[in-house]
């Protein structure tokens, strides 16, 4: 396959992300790669004495559109293996008015078949103690009253995340799918993907 602006094989790999992380005194990086031959590929790489190896490869800059669409397509069928884009208790929410408006199910004490899930909110265990957090799902069932839960208890609709992700680009597919993989601190939550839920939750 070839393309006007550049020739590449069933083998050329090309890195679609890109992130620097530190920790203390340890520094790298973490790559997500991809080629028609070998699909997705994860790495990371530790800086030695200060600086990388080059690994001169292309980007998404070079890739043709064709094969962005084959791209697409992987980082959404990983996306939706991994399970992590319809287990609430895996993401990470900002405020009380952010609003996913994401179909649901309630399991446990205040189960329905028939909720809303607005948003997974930080709510301080103690009011007098905001260093200690626990996230709660933002729930309004079908007579429009609202109630937190535990994030575990939601089960989202996939239909309605499965229209979510038709709608988002593809660098915000890449960003969550770094998130997944990779992970956000020690409880590897994901943090981006809620914001595009609220950004695309409206698009027909």
């Amino acid at each position: 396959m070839k393309n006007s602006n550049t020739s590449f094989t069933y083998s050329t790999e090309f890195n679609i992300s890109t992130t620097g992380n530190r920790k203390e005194n340890r520094y790298w990086e973490n790559y997500i790669d991809f080629s028609l031959e070998k699909g997705i590929q994860f790495c990371s790489r530790d800086y030695a004495e200060g600086q990388l190896t080059s690994r001169n490869m292309l980007t998404l800059i070079d890739m043709p559109s064709e094969l962005k669409d084959k791209v697409r397509d992987a980082v959404i069928s990983m996306l939706d293996e991994s399970g992590e884009i319809y287990t609430p208790d895996k993401w990470i929410g900002s405020t009380l008015d952010f609003n996913l408006s994401v179909p649901c199910n309630v399991t446990g004490e205040q189960a329905t078949t028939d909720a809303t899930l607005i948003n997974i909110v930080a709510l301080p265990d103690n009011p007098e103690e905001t260093e200690s957090v626990e996230y709660m799902a933002k729930i309004k069932d079908s007579h429009n009253h609202t109630f937190f839960v535990e994030p575990n208890c939601v089960q989202v609709s996939k239909e309605k995340i499965q229209k979510i992700l038709s709608h988002m680009g593809l660098l915000e597919l890449i960003e969550v799918l770094e998130e997944c993989h990779f992970g956000i601190g020690t409880n590897k939550h994901i943090l981006a993907y809620p914001r595009y839920i609220a950004k695309y939750t409206f698009c027909d």
